[in-house]
């Protein structure tokens, strides 16, 4: 069924430093909470390609390894033959860095501009539609990741189309169909609700602020405000979009369900009009993740910006992502984008670069690690000669982890080594200083790793500082560190004065 490559499935899943892709660490950074990792293997993994699909397979009760993002077709580089549509399976393996592909039985013809979705409901993958080299499908396939196989379960439904977006609603445990492009070329404004059990799918009836048609568009859904996020794409005019909406879908008598829409309005500006985008939720930060996309479509450009996105008082806020840039994936359109909910990562694959390059289909693998982030900061302080200063940092991470991590605190930028029992903790989340002198002063903070290899290629975080004053106590007149008899002559000869 498979063709396995540096794949062990006995690996334990903490157990993979062999296994991680070799990128150098760069250095330290304490803005943001993301970083971009360039996990590309080289050769064994998907051929360059672009408007492929690719959807996260949370499967229940496998081991680690069995949980996979997918990846199927698109448009790109083929065996002995020119660029064309493809229809190759693939599984990447998160924990193992890896790429694995899979040669059922039967598979769906080539094609590109597809949508993927998993129905977690039912542990399978949805597929519709997308475009060949004959026309344009109206075709619904399923896959089971566990097993290997697809299934053609349906010819009826949605219109053919392609550029279309699909998610999986939790709040209704079933994949939703929006948008794309038909055989015309007309862009759709219809929501679809697909039904597993029965192979059957259900026009939602739209209400509220419905959006135009469009194709090429960015849609996921959001379980923190159990909806669908919609934003941009490329309208009838064949004009890029910037709005952003919010889908829920209900319910309603037996067997329907209505579409109720809303513009949610970008608090600060968003990341401005495009298409050729993908979204995916990225529950480690609690926020939809958009990246690159075209501005315009009069001229060959690609954007490579990253952005973040949370709902907050009925209003979408969006803002470019804080994201550590050592190196990001390069700009581009088409590109396969999930969530892989086990790492805590989501998973960048290939896309079309059209900034006149003589390769423009990428085949390279990149990750968004979701950093730890500092629950409680260092705290400045004034303490006297003799006292005892103390600073402490609380890291938390993604709750399915709980890493453990390698401390370095540092003063004035530089490392402190200990020196008990005066100095102590310099290499754990508390650093304790005794019988603390004027030559104590200074800025502290203190530089914080993941100790899990699926880490070691991030740029290190970095705390805020903190400053530490030793002050003398003003009764202190002899400046030994203590207030007592002994400085009672010193007062009287300065309060008496010459004599």
């Amino acid at each position: 069924m498979s063709n396995v490559s540096n794949l062990d499935r006995e690996v334990p899943y903490w157990r993979m430093s062999a296994l991680v892709a070799a990128v150098l660490f760069v250095g330290v950074s304490r803005a943001g909470a993301q970083g971009w990792v360039n996990v590309s293997l080289g050769s064994g993994g998907p051929t360059g390609r672009h408007s492929a699909a690719m959807t996260y397979a949370d499967l229940v009760g496998g081991p680690p390894p069995q949980d996979v993002a997918v990846l199927f077709g698109g448009f790109g580089v083929r065996e002995s033959q020119p660029p064309g549509p493809l229809n190759d399976t693939w599984h990447w393996h998160g924990a193992l860095r890896t790429w694995e592909q899979i040669v059922p039985p039967i598979s769906p013809g080539p094609r590109f501009g597809h949508a993927l979705a998993f129905d977690a409901a039912r542990q399978k993958v949805v597929l519709f539609g997308g475009s060949d080299e004959n026309g344009i499908s109206s075709e619904t396939w399923e896959y089971d990741p566990a097993v290997g196989n697809w299934a053609l379960v349906s010819v009826v439904g949605p219109s053919p189309r392609r550029y279309h977006a699909m998610t999986y609603d939790e709040s209704i445990q079933r994949v939703v169909l929006f948008g794309g492009e038909d055989d015309g070329d007309t862009p759709r404004n219809d929501v679809w609700v697909f039904e597993g059990e029965s192979a059957n799918w259900v026009e939602a009836s739209p209400s509220g602020d419905v959006p135009d048609g469009r194709s090429e568009h960015g849609f996921t859904f959001d379980p923190s405000i159990g909806k669908s996020v919609l934003y941009g794409g490329l309208n009838i005019g064949g004009q890029p979009l910037s709005d952003t909406r919010l889908l829920q879908v209900m319910p309603v008598g037996p067997g329907g369900y209505a579409a109720l829409w809303s513009q949610c309005a970008d608090a600060g500006g968003g990341p401005g009009p495009r298409f050729g985008h993908a979204l995916t939720y990225d529950a480690c930060l609690g926020a939809t993740i958009l990246f690159s996309g075209v501005p315009d479509s009069a001229v060959a450009y690609v954007t490579g910006d990253t952005w973040q996105m949370v709902v907050q008082n009925g209003q979408c806020v969006w803002s470019e992502a804080p994201t550590v840039y050592p190196a990001a994936p390069t700009h581009r359109r088409n590109y396969g984008l999930t969530y892989d909910r086990r790492s805590a990562e989501v998973v960048l694959f290939g896309g079309q670069d059209i900034r006149g390059v003589s390769t423009p289909f990428n085949a390279d693998t990149w990750v968004l690690l979701c950093l730890p982030r500092f629950a409680e900061q260092p705290q400045s302080q004034v303490v006297r000669p003799g006292a005892e200063a103390t600073f402490t940092v609380t890291v938390t991470d993604f709750p399915k982890f709980q890493l453990e991590y390698d401390y370095r605190w540092r003063k004035n930028g530089v490392p402190i080594v200990n020196q008990p029992p005066r100095i102590t903790g310099a290499d754990t989340d508390q650093l304790r200083i005794e019988g603390c002198t004027s030559a104590d002063d200074g800025a502290y903070d203190v530089v914080v790793r993941p100790a899990h290899p699926l880490y070691l290629p991030v740029v290190d975080r970095l705390s805020d500082p903190a400053s530490l004053s030793v002050v003398p106590d003003p009764g202190d007149l002899n400046a030994d560190g203590v207030v007592n008899g002994e400085d009672i002559q010193p007062f009287m000869a300065a309060l008496l004065g010459p004599q």
